[in-house]
């Protein structure tokens, strides 16, 4: 299933960068967060925080999910993820 999610913030961890996303599923607020590699947005939005993208999850267990960042995705380490949908 797909849903649109909201990059809601950029932080360090060590000298890892991640970003944290927040989207909803039949009205349940769902976060997760994911590695990243430095980057700004066109807009020069350092991790592109505010910005909407299509966030893909079981929906047999929604917090199993994985953001698409579109053109940003080349930031992102380690982008293939599985998902058994059934």
């Amino acid at each position: 299933m797909c849903t649109k999610g909201k990059v809601v913030s950029y932080f360090n961890v060590g000298s890892k960068k991640y970003i944290k996303y927040l989207f909803y599923v039949k009205n349940i607020k769902y976060y997760n967060e994911t590695k990243v590699y430095p980057f700004k947005c066109k807009d020069g939005t350092n991790g592109c925080v505010g910005k909407k993208f299509t966030v893909v999850y079981s929906e047999l267990d929604p917090s199993n999910c994985e953001i698409n960042l579109g053109i940003y995705e080349k930031h992102r380490p380690n982008r293939l993820r599985l998902f058994n949908l059934d």
